[in-house]
């Protein structure tokens, strides 16, 4: 396998060379590349998350293979073609004797999007020993966790976790055939695949935004479909977990209608920021009518979050020789970067 061969013959830490960042937990270390990466190296496709041993030198977890967009390449018969799951990857491995979670950044599940931690994420849904009682200490399994606290862009109708790939740790290869890796029930789902002559017809439905598309397992190459309707509603999509910074970015590019399609439960949310938005507005105008117009009040009256407004607006009046109106103070505000409306609003929101 591409990256344990060169870990061997190059030491893990070589892997910083190749845009690779290594962050370590005591005596392991996570390996990842950075979002964006051209990867040029085949072992640089593992790096997702990865999880390298210090005390025995070698690797403990092997998440799943990076893929590249399929575009009718070539494929072999002996193709496996599964969903692909909208959410977050979770990993599960035994070291340390004892078992360990993983997201593609942390050790211990402990990081988070939202206000809940993924590990208290994974807790909502099952007790983890129930999880770890039916895996194999020879194994690492990956994980996406689906939990409406972390909504990515598919809607979630319940919390759970889904099974995607199993690494065989000691013959260095991913699992084929999951469903048979198991002799009980298990308390989780396994991912869903389907036969190699669905390609073409799977390519061809016409599904909306909660079917994020399908991976194909490739020999050692993996490639993936997205569905267009989903790729859409990710393209309106805000990564970002500060909503009102995803409401502004929304009103600055006029999606705001496209986006509640999607996340229909911020709504109450943003209709809140918009009658915000609207407060601040109206006290921009009035300030600007007291002191540029009526003069009835001086500079220092006017609250110190609105003071640079009022001479930029102004400024505006002046080189454009347009009547200041709240229209017109609606769409300058609306126009200015994210980062000085979010300042200004914070005033606003308790």
């Amino acid at each position: 396998m591409e990256l344990i061969d060169y870990v061997n013959n190059n030491g893990i830490d070589s892997l910083k060379s190749d845009n690779i960042k290594i962050n370590k937990f005591k005596n392991l270390k996570l390996v990842k590349y950075k979002y964006g990466s051209k990867l040029t190296n085949e072992y640089q496709k593992y790096c997702k998350g990865a999880i390298y041993n210090c005390e025995t030198n070698n690797f403990v977890c092997i998440p799943p293979k990076n893929s590249e967009l399929y575009n009718n390449q070539p494929l072999s018969k002996s193709v496996i073609i599964q969903d692909l799951i909208d959410g977050t990857m979770v990993n599960m491995f035994y070291v340390n004797d004892k078992w360990n979670i993983s997201t593609r950044s942390d050790i211990g599940c402990n990081n988070k999007w939202s206000d809940k931690s993924f590990i208290k994420m994974i807790n909502d849904i099952c007790d983890i020993n129930t999880i770890t009682n039916v895996l194999n200490k020879n194994y690492s399994y990956s994980f996406v966790l689906r939990h409406k606290s972390n909504k990515c862009v598919s809607n979630i109708e319940f919390n759970s976790l889904v099974l995607v790939d199993i690494f065989d740790l000691s013959d260095n290869m991913y699992v084929t055939d999951m469903n048979a890796h198991f002799n009980i029930n298990v308390p989780f789902y396994i991912i869903n695949h389907y036969a190699y002559t669905n390609i073409e017809r799977l390519m061809k439905l016409k599904c909306n935004h909660d079917w994020k598309g399908f991976i194909i397992k490739n020999n050692n190459i993996r490639y993936k479909y997205i569905n267009p309707e989903y790729k859409k509603a990710k393209d309106i999509t805000i990564n970002s977990n500060n909503l009102l910074y995803t409401y502004f970015s929304c009103k600055h590019d006029n999606t705001i209608m496209k986006y509640l399609k999607i996340y229909p439960e911020n709504k109450k949310d943003f209709d809140n920021y918009r009658d915000l938005f609207n407060i601040m507005v109206n006290e921009v105008y009035d300030n600007y009518v007291k002191f540029k117009i009526k003069k009835t009040i001086k500079f220092n009256d006017i609250p110190f979050h609105l003071k640079p407004l009022i001479n930029n607006i102004h400024d505006q009046y002046i080189i454009k020789n347009k009547r200041i109106s709240i229209k017109f103070i609606s769409n300058y505000i609306t126009k200015l970067p994210l980062k000085r409306i979010i300042f200004i609003m914070n005033n606003y929101i308790n």
